[in-house]
């Protein structure tokens, strides 16, 4: 049996047309809105998909807390090194999972400071795949202790920052 084509006929007290096509937007928005919450809810998923990469543990330099240093795999970005939250990161056997979201940068440290910043993509491509043979360090001076320079720097620019803030308070 067919379906009965629905025809609709407005009539406009109104002498304005504006005010008619307020009233007929509102009632086409109340009619579809669960339609275009679940069409903003899908679009919302899809878009925060968050991408996976699996780290060997020779990777990991030092967990500080809140975050994780790491030392990148032998070749173009040998010798550096990054950070990331520890929200993101799930341990299992002799690797790390990191699961980082699409608009996440992944920012590489050389001698305390930031060279580089890549995406997502171009950290998995540079990470992705490597065993422990990849992460052997052929530098006589590792990464664990081009951090340790980095917080003592960073520690003797808080308290320069202390002594600065106090001289202009005295005054």
């Amino acid at each position: 049996m067919k379906r009965p084509k629905l025809n609709y006929r407005f009539h406009n007290p109104n002498k304005d047309d504006e005010a008619l096509i307020n009233e007929l937007l509102k009632v086409c928005i109340e009619a579809n809105k669960k339609k275009v919450e679940r069409a903003i809810r899908e679009a919302a998923l899809r878009e925060n998909v968050s991408r996976a990469v699996w780290l060997d543990e020779q990777a990991m330099i030092s967990d500080m807390g809140e975050e994780t240093l790491f030392k990148m795999p032998n070749g173009e970005n040998e010798g550096k090194y990054y950070t990331i939250p520890n929200e993101y990161i799930k341990k299992e056997d002799g690797y790390y999972v990191l699961q980082l979201p699409p608009d996440f940068m992944v920012e590489l440290n050389d001698r305390g400071e930031v060279v580089e910043k890549l995406s997502v993509d171009q950290f998995i491509k540079a990470v992705g795949m490597k065993t422990a043979e990849d992460y052997e360090s052929r530098y006589a001076k590792g990464p664990r202790v081009l951090y340790e320079e980095q917080e003592r720097k960073r520690i003797a620019d808080i308290e320069a920052k202390k002594r600065v803030s106090s001289n202009q308070n005295c005054k």
